[in-house]
Parts: C-alpha cells; sequence; structure tokens
C-alpha cells in the first residue's frame, strides 16, 4: 500500500536571511505505488496556491512539488516561484497552522488519503510538516 507524505520545510537559516523552503516534495513511504496524486490547494483569501498533480510515485521514490501562487485569483511573473511562496508565508499571510491532505490511489484503484499540518514559526521563522494520518478513503 503507498503511503504519500509531503514536506515543505525550512533550511537552516542564518541571522537577517529570509526564509527558504529547503524542502519541497512529495515522498512515498509506503511499499506500493502511488498514482494520480493530487495536493488540496492552500486557501486563504486573497491568496491560494495550488498543487500541479502528479500522475506516478514508485515506492521510496519523492517528487519535487510544482506550484502556482494565486493572489486576488490572478497569477504574476512570480507564481510559480518558491521565493513567493517563502514570501507569503514568512509575511503570516497563510497563517501559522494549515491543514493540508494529499490523496492517491493504490495499483487496485483504492483511494487513500494522507493528512498534514504545516507549521510557521514567526519567531524561530521556519516552516515544518507534520505528518497527522493516512486511512482509505
Amino acid at each position: 500500500m503507498p503511503i504519500v507524505a509531503l514536506r515543505l520545510a525550512s533550511g537552516e537559516r542564518r541571522l537577517g536571511e529570509s526564509l527558504t523552503l529547503e524542502f519541497q516534495s512529495l515522498r512515498n513511504i509506503g511499499n506500493g505505488p502511488a498514482f494520480n496524486i493530487d495536493v488540496t490547494p492552500i486557501q486563504k483569501a486573497p491568496f491560494e496556491v495550488r498543487f500541479n498533480p502528479i500522475r506516478l510515485l514508485e515506492p521510496k521514490d519523492s517528487q519535487r512539488l510544482e506550484y502556482t501562487v494565486l493572489q486576488d485569483a490572478l497569477a504574476s511573473g512570480f507564481s510559480k516561484m518558491s521565493v513567493w511562496l517563502e514570501s507569503v508565508i514568512e509575511t503570516g499571510r497563510l497563517g501559522s497552522e494549515i491543514a493540508i491532505s494529499v490523496s492517491y490511489s493504490d495499483a487496485s484503484g483504492k483511494r487513500y488519503r494522507s493528512d498534514h499540518v504545516i507549521r510557521f514559526d514567526a519567531a524561530a521563522r521556519t516552516v515544518t510538516t507534520a505528518f497527522k494520518d493516512h486511512r482509505e478513503i
């Protein structure tokens, strides 16, 4: 059975440096391949982060998250750049805790969902992701 984990996290940061998302990926930590992987959008007006679907993720493989950041439902020249997402997170515009889900299928067509919480610590200026749950849907 596949289990897909989201990892959105900052790396080491020196004093005075801007937030940098060092890890932006999905990883299949299960034993079977995951198909038709969708990540729920992050929505907090006026921002929305839409993630591109991934067709296949083999066991133990990782794939970089691709996304588009919209402001007032509009894309800009920075919409697909991590610097824009980093800026939106660092300024607290998405909040300090963001619930996000990943849904996918196994080889037999069963659908699963893994739930995560992305946390932004404003004092430490760090981003971490916690894996919460995995279940068949």
